[in-house]
């Protein structure tokens, strides 16, 4: 079926005592058919169908699908189920957006040699990302950003351009997520940023899958003692972009310019940036220098262990033992590096690509090592808590592709001794 266009659908059926259908979810692949969903540009609502009622799935719409899905299957019809958001109509009245939606597929293509670029029935993305904004070219900014992409080199940077757009009074808008098209108002806490707009939706007042467990546990500790929660997120595929898991949830890209505007909005007391995973770290700095108070480790201890040169002095200082590396920036420094470590390297990058601005770090290798991960976490000086774990596979493999153990089932008494001494020297630094 050569150049067909691909449109999916969810819906909700209720009990053949009342029967009502209910079209929840209607999304429009980019892509012609026989690309497989996960691999596929989708946008919703469908921008070339004649058909009049189009929406998307639960986390476009905050239609709580698996929700009334339960219920039906208690023979609870749809017409008897109360809508969580507009709180006045039932279920079986289907969403109609206000808004666009637009999904994109994620590859780490790179990461892999000698895999297919070629689009088909067989599954290669990793994730995805979603955004959503008035229009379809709106929609596509922030996931350019999301994806890290940059088609277009950009010569400002993100605050060189902040500076003159607030002189002039230029700001985004906070809107709600809205599925009833302005007929019925709506109570939900699933909102965006738009520079389309020209109010808020809402009034403020003065106040990954690992990373994703994080988060949630983070917030309901935060709920818990009764402060407000605002989580920013762009993965769909996220418990923490459930609408009725925070007080206010944005469904935006991590970015400086995003982040900043939606923490002046709110008017936050802080920022927890340690459950978002590597995303929020790489703005970590950039915040803190903007005034963001940083709930957590200190930006600048966060900068130290992700840059390698800072990271190796402080590691001397404490006597934690290093293999040899070297930052380099020409392909001969890199190879006279290797010889003098007495082992040939295949670098994986060109030789075209390693400059000056783009160097290249190589470690030494140390065959037949033992790789173990001691996790800690100190309060003013003070290690309070640690986590020993033994990796099954010998130094070389990263860690997330690593099978982890614990407690260590296969280590001398002697090393994670040494383990918890280290950290206890970097806890008081």
């Amino acid at each position: 079926m050569k150049g067909w266009e691909e449109i999916e659908y969810e819906v909700e059926v209720s009990p053949k005592l009342v029967f009502f259908i209910a079209n929840i979810s209607s999304l429009q692949n980019f892509d012609p058919l026989g690309i497989h969903t996960g691999e596929s540009i989708a946008i919703a609502p469908s921008q070339s169908s004649s058909l009049p009622v189009l929406a998307l799935a639960s986390k476009a719409t905050s239609y709580p699908l698996a929700c009334i899905a339960a219920k039906l299957g208690l023979n609870i019809p749809l017409n008897e189920i109360k809508n969580s958001v507009t709180k006045v109509t039932s279920a079986r009245f289907e969403p109609s957006l206000g808004y666009v939606v637009v999904k994109i597929p994620r590859w780490d293509l790179k990461k892999f040699s000698r895999v297919s670029r070629l689009l088909s029935s067989s599954l290669k993305s990793v994730g995805e990302v979603m955004s959503i904004g008035r229009t379809i070219p709106e929609t596509r900014i922030p996931e350019g950003q999301s994806l890290d992409r940059r088609p277009i080199p950009w010569l400002r940077e993100e605050l060189a351009v902040r500076r003159p757009r607030q002189e002039v009074g230029i700001s985004p808008f906070v809107k709600q997520i809205d599925t009833a098209a302005a007929e019925f108002p709506v109570f939900t806490n699933y909102i965006y940023m738009t520079y389309n707009a020209a109010k808020h939706h809402i009034k403020f007042h003065n106040r990954g899958v690992v990373f994703d467990w994080c988060a949630v546990r983070a917030i309901g500790t935060l709920r818990e003692k009764g402060l407000p929660t605002v989580m920013v997120n762009y993965n769909p595929e996220t418990v923490s972009t459930d609408y009725d898991e925070v007080d206010r949830l944005y469904f935006e890209n991590i970015c400086l310019e995003t982040i900043l505007g939606i923490y002046e909005a709110e008017s936050s007391r802080g920022a927890i940036l340690s459950m978002g995973g590597q995303t929020p770290t790489n703005i970590a700095l950039s915040l803190y220098c903007q005034n963001v108070k940083i709930y957590g480790t200190c930006p600048e201890m966060i900068d130290t262990a992700e840059d390698r040169s800072k990271l190796s002095r402080l590691s001397d200082e404490i006597g934690v033992d290093q293999p040899q590396w070297k930052e380099l920036s020409s392909f001969d420094e890199a190879r006279a590096f290797c010889d003098k470590s007495g082992r040939s390297l295949e670098l994986p990058v060109a030789s075209s690509r390693c400059s000056r601005d783009h160097p290249v770090v190589i470690t030494k290798y140390i065959e037949g090592a033992k790789e173990t991960e001691m996790d800690a976490v100190a309060q003013g000086g003070k290690m309070i808590v640690h986590y020993i774990s033994e990796h099954v596979e010998n130094a070389g493999i990263h860690s997330g592709d690593a099978t982890l153990i614990h407690p260590p089932q296969d280590l001398d008494p002697r090393p994670p001794d040494r383990s918890r001494r280290l950290p206890r020297r970097l806890a008081t630094r």
